[in-house]
């Protein structure tokens, strides 16, 4: 089973924690080559992701990583 995202230049995703929905995060880069993070949720039911609770637009275009910190 194949998922399409939007984005087309991923530099990283990662699996977010302590999310009530199973919740994932992308840095990428758009077609002007600036860098922007965006989070999807996953409809395990649908197969689909969602748009999700957030997203920074313009962040340091030398940015590469994404690392999920465990709360607490």
């Amino acid at each position: 089973m194949y998922y399409r995202l939007k984005e087309l230049l991923i530099r990283s995703m990662v699996l977010l924690h302590n999310t009530d929905l199973p919740t994932i995060a992308i840095l990428y880069e758009d077609s002007k080559e600036r860098c922007h993070i965006k989070t999807y949720t996953i409809n395990l039911k649908e197969k689909e992701f969602v748009d999700g609770p957030w997203k920074l637009t313009d962040i340091d275009d030398t940015s590469n990583l994404l690392v999920s910190v465990p709360k607490g």
